[in-house]
């Protein structure tokens, strides 16, 4: 796998699943704790690029509510973001994950830390009005 560099994606788009991240920003930011349907999240998911509409959504989210946009570089300079892996069944080639976030459950405390300083990085928000 490898790790994607700012200057072939100068972006990174977290894709907004629910209306409360369109305000609550930080929470967009945590690793999903697991569930019947899926393990625990390892790493965020993030698309390379957006170019999404009301009907499309490029993070392949059956609800999105839009995107909220990082710069790469701001990421990288903190943690690690990897493209999935082209063996990976359920790999496409618009998909990163920023690894080495807290673990959901781990200290709580971390967990806040880390979701606001990704927050603090968005620069833009890429609405689409339901």
């Amino acid at each position: 796998m490898a790790d994607v560099s700012h200057l072939d994606h100068p972006s990174l788009y977290r894709a907004i699943r629910t209306r409360s991240w369109l305000t609550q920003w930080s929470a967009a930011f945590k690793l999903r704790a697991p569930s019947d349907q899926r393990p625990a999240e390892i790493g965020l998911s993030v698309i390379l690029s957006a170019d999404c509409s009301k009907l499309v959504c490029h993070a392949e989210q059956s609800r999105c509510f839009g995107e909220l946009v990082v710069e790469t570089l701001a990421v990288t300079s903190r943690w690690r973001v990897e493209l999935d892996d082209p063996e990976d069944v359920t790999h496409y080639p618009n998909h990163a994950n920023i690894l080495g976030l807290p673990l959901h459950g781990s200290d709580d405390l971390a967990i806040e830390e880390t979701a606001s300083a990704l927050a603090d990085m968005v620069t833009s928000l890429q609405n689409r009005p339901s």
